[in-house]
């Protein structure tokens, strides 16, 4: 006999569905215009020795040479004075953001930014306000009205539509606030040149704060890193809960991130063919009377109601080409899109058929 709570679940579950917006599972078949596998590592097999459990966390049992040896490689790779590992994305925004939310702190948030951040902030104790995207006046103006500690928080290249944050204009503003800023480069990081993120191409990542480097999407292996000072990282040790309360990864989760990094800097012809891809794909886009996102990173998008993404998802796999709705609440409403990734590995005759297919199945 059902509860009252699952017949609750039961009803949202159903609404859900009927408004097309449920998420379900799906396997991966096909050519490959959905994940954040940018270079195409993660379809690469890894040197990987023995592998040994860890125990326990990093502060009981689960530290090792091999885990701090990985640490101080990811911190040279970016250029930074120290590296902490967490085991995901989401769990380094969570821990770092929440660890650093005390009441003494105003958070000023860039209003795209990704749900890990905006979670991380609920669970934290600071005052928060969020700016319109990318637009410096309306920061501009909240940072004149605060007092205090000021933490900014953006993404250098935002995971749902692709464009980049003004950095040089942000930095500008730190510095006339003294405000501090974190800056997720998640969808950044080691498709940029020589493997690094937009940071450094812009010659402005010791300027940053905290930089939150993902190694689930260009780097093709899995968790993530905050790259800072050492007094952060030492802080971060004694309060980021995600940190401290989680067991410790096993020894294949740091030699791949250590393989990881290796490939991606040496992996110069990858970004060249993403690169070419990228640019078929806007100029495609450009001709096109669909509503295409403008963006020059491989986090591509075409707008579309709930039912139009469905269909244009499902006849790609028909076609043998996997491409994914994102839709609300990952998205506001009217702003639901077929989120199109694109790789190094893509052929160009498989992108010219998505926008092709997308023209003949409008509704």
């Amino acid at each position: 006999m059902e509860s009252p709570l699952e017949a609750h679940i039961y009803k949202i579950n159903t609404e859900r569905k009927a408004a097309g917006i449920q998420r379900v599972l799906r396997l991966h078949e096909g050519a490959d215009f959905a994940s954040n596998d940018y270079l195409g590592l993660a379809k690469k097999g890894t040197p990987i020795s023995e592998e040994r459990a860890s125990g326990g966390s990093r502060l009981i049992t689960g530290n090792s040479a091999l885990a701090e040896h990985t640490e101080a490689h990811i911190a040279d790779y970016f250029r930074a004075e120290s590296a902490l590992v967490f085991q995901s994305g989401y769990a380094a925004n969570l821990g770092v953001i929440s660890a650093l939310a005390h009441r003494d702190l105003t958070i000023l948030y860039d209003e795209f930014c990704h749900a890990s951040i905006r979670d991380g902030i609920r669970l934290g104790v600071a005052k928060n306000w969020g700016f319109a995207h990318n637009d410096m006046q309306d920061l501009e103006k909240k940072l004149e009205r605060t007092t205090g500690n000021v933490l900014i928080i953006t993404e250098s290249v935002f995971s749902m539509d692709g464009d980049e944050a003004p950095l040089m204009e942000l930095l500008r503003l730190k510095k006339q606030f003294s405000a501090a800023l974190l800056l997720d480069e998640a969808h950044a990081a080691g498709w940029k040149k020589d493997g690094l993120a937009l940071a450094e191409e812009l010659a402005i990542a010791e300027e940053i704060d905290l930089r939150i480097i993902t190694f689930g999407k260009a780097f093709g292996a899995h968790g993530a890193a905050v790259l800072c000072s050492d007094v952060y990282k030492q802080y971060l040790i004694n309060h980021a809960r995600s940190f401290i309360y989680t067991t410790a990864p096993s020894t294949s989760f740091w030699e791949h991130i250590s393989w990881s990094l290796d490939m991606v800097g040496s992996a110069k012809e990858a970004r060249e063919d993403l690169e070419a891809n990228v640019l078929l794909f806007a100029s495609l886009a450009e001709e096109s009377p669909l509503n295409f996102l403008k963006s020059s990173s491989p986090i591509q998008g075409v707008l579309g109601s709930a039912e139009q993404l469905q269909l244009w998802s499902e006849k790609a796999g028909e076609a043998g080409m996997v491409v994914r709705p994102i839709l609300h609440p990952t998205v506001p409403l009217g702003a639901e899109r077929l989120r199109i990734c694109l790789h190094s590995f893509n052929e160009k005759s498989d992108i010219q058929q998505l926008i092709t297919l997308l023209h003949e199945h409008q509704l």
